[in-house]
């Protein structure tokens, strides 16, 4: 009987896979990918760097497989859109509705990207370049995002609940109904393009440099106004962190 070239190849590939299927990296795809029908983006992120990951030209390829087969092919396009996103392409990264809960995506570009309805809570998004994104209904509370850049970026009804918004960048920044409660704004500037359109601050964190709209809590003397607002939402003082970085388009306290 004679056997053709593609079916040895495949019989070939796939007993190399099942020798290699203990290995240390398709083991953790296999786990992340598990139980069956958690299609988590934030896991199928995790994969794909596994994957990359891997030296081997043959055993990269096995694993590619093995992503393909546990996640599919629409996580492996999402995965790659935003790993890739190139923010001088007239590209809309549509990743409205994504699962990047506990997602690492520090330093990540995601500018003008469709976030809307996203889970990104626990997601660390640490000096992430978000100018211009739409998070409409996203949810980051526990997020990290320590100096990501948010100017330009739509806020409304986004839960940023215990998020750490430390050093990050908030100007023109469009708010409705964002919930700040407990989030950290130690360095924060966040100056709406509009107002604050019925946001919560209860129990944000606030240091001598946070600005809030037009209110400034870090003087001597704290205007009857500012000082409203911050009893009202119990907003809490927290520790100086050092000094303040900023594109070089960002609005300055100087500039005001």
């Amino acid at each position: 009987m004679k056997i053709s070239k593609l079916i040895l190849k495949r019989i070939i590939k796939e007993e190399i896979l099942r020798e290699a299927y203990g290995r240390e990296e398709l083991t953790q795809i296999r786990h992340l990918a598990s139980p069956p029908g958690n299609k988590r983006l934030s896991n199928a992120l995790k994969a794909y760097r596994l994957v990359a990951s891997i030296e081997d030209a043959n055993m990269k390829s096995l694993a590619q497989d093995y992503f393909m087969k546990h996640f599919g092919k629409d996580a492996f396009e999402k995965v790659e859109r935003l790993i890739n996103h190139n923010p001088e392409s007239k590209e809309i990264l549509d990743l409205s509705g994504v699962d990047l809960s506990g997602g690492e995506l520090s330093g990540v570009n995601l500018s003008r990207a469709n976030l809307s309805g996203a889970n990104l809570s626990g997601a660390n998004l640490s000096g992430a370049y978000l100018r211009s994104a739409t998070l409409n209904g996203a949810n980051l509370s526990g997020a990290s995002l320590t100096g990501a850049d948010l100017i330009n970026c739509f806020l409304f009804e986004t839960d940023l609940t215990g998020a750490d918004l430390t050093n990050s960048f908030m100007t023109n920044v469009r708010l409705d109904k964002t919930n700040f409660t407990n989030a950290n704004l130690a360095n924060v500037r966040l100056l709406p393009f509009l107002g604050l359109e019925g946001s919560i601050f209860k129990g944000a964190k606030w240091n001598s440099k946070t600005m809030i709209s037009n209110f400034w809590f870090g003087s001597d003397y704290v205007r009857p106004q500012a000082a409203r607002f911050r009893d009202e939402n119990e907003l809490v003082q927290t520790d100086e962190v050092g000094p303040m970085g900023a594109p070089d388009d960002a609005v300055l306290l100087s500039d005001l």
